[in-house]
């Protein structure tokens, strides 16, 4: 048999009413749920560091192996107008010495971070 809406909301009200009470009961079971699965071993706990390393309260940690991502050395250079794949409002970061210019992708740099390069004979470090 189909409900009324008055009738449904009625029914709806009365549930909203009987769980209201059960809101602070759910929220202190579920934080005791949370810290003993912490202290039983549910969640993982911290990696250990050498020397515990702490910086600005944060530990310190390793995920890559130093030179894991390789750095571009010395890149071609294309006049803009040539470059493939790269669109005219793509990010990129500029670096300008003696009136020489050059511009390096942003979307590269993610996955080199370094390029090593020379404008003008003077050796630079692109960083991202």
């Amino acid at each position: 048999m189909e409900r009324s809406p008055e009738t449904r909301m009625n029914g709806e009200r009365r549930r909203a009413q009987k769980d209201r009470g059960r809101g602070p009961f759910a929220a202190v079971l579920a934080l005791a749920a949370g810290l003993l699965g912490t202290a039983a071993g549910g969640a993982p706990e911290p990696p250990v560091l050498p020397g515990d390393e702490v910086i600005d309260g944060h530990p310190v940690a390793d995920v890559l192996a130093p030179d894991q991502i390789r750095a571009l050395d010395q890149p071609p250079l294309v006049p803009a107008a040539q470059a493939r794949g790269l669109a005219d409002d793509e990010p990129v970061l500029g670096v300008v010495i003696g009136g020489e210019a050059r511009a390096y992708s942003l979307r590269l740099l993610d996955w080199h971070e370094v390029v090593n390069d020379r404008i003008r004979g003077r050796p630079i470090a692109v960083t991202w």
